[in-house]
């Protein structure tokens, strides 16, 4: 990945040493073997972001950014069925939890990131569409998968979350076939607030347009 060209860190170069031992098709992948497809999620949005100009590194926390002085974490999660995303995003939150009540930590914030690909996509599905259609269509999916499953993944309810949890963000990407002519990477995500910290929310919201992606 040319975001990361330089880049000789130890937790970079297992990363992508995890990334490359999963199965070559996607039609292969079961939940005893995604661990690598679940990684490349990691890198991928991490790139995505640097390359957009954000300051941040991988580590222990899957991304930590930086927004000027405030410091932000952030644990991806790849749900493999739509039955098994509100359980990743606990699972995110608590782990979060954990790294922010290190000592050192107390002003730090937490995003729970949510891929919600293999979940849409577990057919395969390829987004057809003509030139300047699909940026659309795939943040129409969006929104209309979160309106769908807002009460069943409880979107509206993060009482049980760490009161530095500031936001679940759910991303969605998928190839973009347009026009039979070329294929395009093609991602869009969407941040939703957890209530349970107004300040690092505004700090976040204010630098949320570095963070959204569309077409790479």
């Amino acid at each position: 990945m040319r975001a990361f060209q330089g880049d000789t860190s130890p937790a970079l170069k297992a990363k992508l040493e995890r990334a490359l031992c999963g199965p070559i098709s996607p039609f292969d992948e079961q939940p005893k073997n995604s661990a690598a497809r679940n990684t490349m999620f990691e890198l991928a949005l991490a790139a995505d972001w640097k390359n957009s100009g954000v300051d941040l590194e991988v580590g222990e926390s899957d991304i930590r950014i930086r927004f000027g002085n405030a410091m932000f974490h952030v644990e991806c999660k790849r749900p493999f069925s739509e039955h098994s995303v509100r359980k990743n995003i606990t699972d995110a939150a608590s782990q979060l939890g954990k790294e922010l009540d290190e000592p050192g930590n107390e002003n730090e914030y937490g995003i729970v990131a949510i891929s919600l690909s293999r979940v849409f996509r577990k057919d395969g599905l390829v987004c057809f569409a003509p030139e300047g259609m699909g940026r659309h269509i795939i943040n129409e999916a969006l929104a209309d998968t979160l309106d769908e499953n807002t009460a069943t993944w409880g979107l509206k309810r993060f009482r049980e979350l760490h009161d530095r949890v500031v936001a679940v963000m759910f991303q969605l990407a998928t190839p973009w076939d347009v026009k039979g002519e070329r294929l395009i990477h093609l991602s869009t995500s969407n941040f939703i607030e957890t209530g349970k910290n107004s300040m690092g929310w505004e700090t976040l919201k204010q630098n949320v347009e570095s963070l959204q992606t569309a077409v790479a």
